[in-house]
């Protein structure tokens, strides 16, 4: 599974025509073993105008979501002092789960959190390596 990542700001756009270039060059190569997904980082790196422009995107070439979701708990306290929610509140409440999601890290999450994750089937991918080489708990 390959995938661009993204993030919001100058030349965020020509960013996201690279990742969807990638997808139409090597989605389903290798008798379908390679897909290619797009990958808006987290939400604190793409604001809401750019997460709907990757979502449109998404929609259009049927991509799923890679995206990195509560992996810190400053990214936490710092999602709810700017949103007054979680970051997995955040992307749902923005239309992400609309779309099949890969969630990186998730580590500290509410028991809402996890309902949502688990309701809109979002599959949580574990990263113990990352998780303990930055010191951020584990999922």
């Amino acid at each position: 599974n390959l995938s661009r990542g993204l993030v919001a700001g100058e030349g965020s756009d020509a960013k996201l025509e690279e990742a969807i270039q990638l997808r139409k060059d090597w989605h389903g190569k290798c008798g379908g073993r390679v897909t290619v997904d797009l990958a808006p980082h987290a939400p604190y790196s793409c604001d809401e105008s750019f997460m709907k422009k990757v979502l449109e995107a998404s929609e259009v070439h049927d991509t799923r979501i890679h995206i990195h979701l509560s992996e810190s708990l400053k990214e936490v306290e710092d999602s709810y002092k700017a949103h007054n929610k979680s970051p997995i509140q955040n992307v749902f409440d923005q239309g992400v789960f609309k779309r099949p999601t890969f969630a990186a890290h998730c580590v500290h999450l509410s028991d809402e959190d996890i309902y949502l994750l688990r309701d809109n089937k979002v599959s949580v991918v574990n990263n113990p390596g990352s998780n303990l080489k930055l010191g951020n708990g584990f999922a």
